[in-house]
C-alpha cells in the first residue's frame, strides 16, 4: 500500500467535475439505500395500516403540573395541551 499516494489524494482539491462525480455517485448510494430500506419495512407498514393505525402519536391524560399553557406536550396529530 503506498500510504504517500492516500495522502496526496486526501489532501488535494478535487476539481468541479470530480466533487460534481462524487455528489452524484453519494445521491446514487443515498436512493440506493433508501429504496432497500423502503422494501424492508414495506411488510411493516402494511401490518400497522391493516390495524388502522393513525399517523402521529398522542399522550393522553392531563397536563403535568409543570407544563405551564399553550405547551406542546404531543405530537403532531394532537392539539395543544392549554
Amino acid at each position: 500500500m503506498n500510504s504517500a499516494y492516500m495522502i496526496y489524494q486526501a489532501e488535494r482539491t478535487m476539481t468541479a467535475a470530480e466533487q460534481r462525480a462524487a455528489d452524484r455517485r453519494n445521491g446514487e448510494l443515498a436512493a440506493y439505500v433508501a429504496g432497500v430500506w423502503h422494501s424492508l419495512t414495506a411488510p411493516l407498514r402494511s401490518r400497522r395500516d391493516q390495524r388502522g393505525h393513525q399517523p402521529g402519536w398522542r399522550i393522553t391524560g392531563p397536563c403535568p403540573a409543570s407544563a405551564g399553557p399553550g405547551t406542546r406536550l404531543c405530537g403532531p396529530a394532537s392539539p395543544r395541551c392549554d
